[in-house]
């Protein structure tokens, strides 16, 4: 649990947050992108101090007092709460997108390259219907004859995880410690548009 230094297959280097709580892959992949953004390790309490800007409704009211960053983990992360969350913690803009397989896929092809990193949604489906999400850190496209890979940083098991990724295609993403019957797919991110790649 907590921070470890992880090496793809690429040998990049990626600080990966291991998460400590059910439900907490959000406020995980919040503390890595402050950690790429900003240089600056925070631990899990630090991103709990925050957790009622992106969804925790049940945050500072119980009892009618306010409780600090207590946890939750019976709520989740949606998109407009996480990108309200990094745009009042970095300073910059930050915005959500959730689209289809094939848009998410190209979008970040768009704006990952080595030093900007982004959050992406994976939802698990199962015969074509949603059976929740998980967050995972977006780092970087590698690229090896003619193929393009996605380098991801994964709060679920401490690790960096490398997918083939093709524009126009589904971006399909199977941690090594997998979701049962379940597969896993990108159906949306949060992204910093000033810091994309438009060519």
């Amino acid at each position: 649990m907590g921070w470890h230094t992880r090496v793809s297959r690429f040998g990049s280097v990626h600080q990966v947050f291991h998460q400590k709580d059910v439900n907490s892959c959000g406020p995980s992949c919040a503390l890595m992108l402050y950690q790429r953004m900003r240089g600056v390790k925070l631990d899990k309490d630090d991103s709990y101090k925050g957790y009622d800007a992106y969804g925790n409704q049940n945050h500072g009211q119980r009892q009618g007092a306010a409780v600090g960053g207590a946890y939750d983990g019976s709520a989740g992360t949606w998109f407009d709460d996480m990108a309200r969350l990094m745009r009042n913690s970095l300073g910059e803009s930050c915005k959500p997108f959730q689209g289809t397989f094939q848009e998410c896929t190209d979008l970040a092809l768009l704006f990952v390259r080595d030093g900007v990193s982004i959050l992406g949604s994976i939802g698990w489906y199962n015969n074509n219907q949603r059976n929740g999400g998980h967050w995972i850190v977006l780092d970087r496209v590698e690229n090896l004859f003619g193929k393009k890979y996605m380098v991801a940083s994964d709060p679920g098991d401490g690790h960096v995880h490398v997918s083939s990724i093709t524009k126009g295609q589904p971006f399909s993403y199977r941690p090594d410690y997998g979701q049962g019957p379940n597969s896993g797919f990108l159906d949306g991110l949060v992204y910093f548009p000033d810091r994309a790649r438009y060519n």
